[in-house]
This record gives C-alpha cells, sequence and structure tokens, in this order.
C-alpha cells in the first residue's frame, strides 16, 4: 500500500517524528522501572517512526514536491492514527494552548487524516 503527501505535509510530519523522537528517554526509564509491555510498545513506536522517517527523507526540510511511503498498511495506520490522536488531544484538552500550537495540531490532524483516507479509500 502506497499513500502521497505533498512537501508540506511531509514537512509537518517530520517534525512530529523529530519531536517523538526525543521521547526516546522514556524507554529506559520503562525498563528500569520493570514496564517492559510499556517499553516494548515505545520501542515499537519508536520503529515505525523510524521507517517513516526512512521513506519521507531525514532532512529538516524536503526537496521533492510529492513523496510517497511505502509501508505495510497497519504501520501506515498505526502511525497516522496516533498523530491523528496526539493533534486531537491537543486541541480537545486543557489547558489553552497558543494560537501557533493550535494551528499545528489542527494541520497534522487534517494531514493524518488525509493519510488514513487514502488508506482506506474513503472519507472518515
Amino acid at each position: 500500500m502506497e499513500i502521497v503527501l505533498a512537501r508540506y505535509q511531509r514537512d509537518e510530519l517530520y517534525k512530529e517524528l523529530v519531536d517523538d523522537a526525543g521521547a526516546v528517554g522514556e524507554l529506559t526509564n520503562h525498563i528500569r522501572d520493570g514496564e517492559l509491555t510499556l517499553a516494548r510498545q515505545l520501542r515499537c513506536r519508536f520503529e515505525e517512526d523510524m521507517r517513516l522517517l526512512d521513506q519521507i527523507g531525514w532532512e529538516k526540510k524536503g526537496r521533492k514536491e510529492l513523496y510517497k511511503i511505502n509501508l505495510d498498511p497497519s504501520e501506515i495506520r498505526s502511525i497516522f492514527q496516533r498523530l491523528l490522536d496526539q493533534a486531537l488531544h491537543i486541541i480537545t484538552e486543557p489547558p489553552a494552548k497558543s494560537t501557533e500550537v493550535l494551528k499545528t495540531a489542527t494541520s497534522m490532524a487534517a494531514t493524518a487524516r488525509v493519510a488514513l483516507e487514502e488508506l482506506d479509500g474513503e472519507v472518515l
């Protein structure tokens, strides 16, 4: 299965994936605390993120107009559903966020929805 993102969508996605990678320290904490199920879940999340970075490129700004993502459909669904859930949480949960944070979350939610729609071939 393949989905296609425009450069601006790729750049938004890149930022989210890099921000998410900042949580890698949580993996160590979960292992130290004996929370091995959580540690494995986090490792799987990072592995998905890194495979997606391999697809869209590791540079900060995209150079192409379109980016094809060719991963297993279950991986695509997992990644973009997680990103959609995170964005919706930012949008709907207090405390109040800055206009820029809300704008970024709204844009990420739209990108995630488009990717899931492409994957499903239907409107969500």
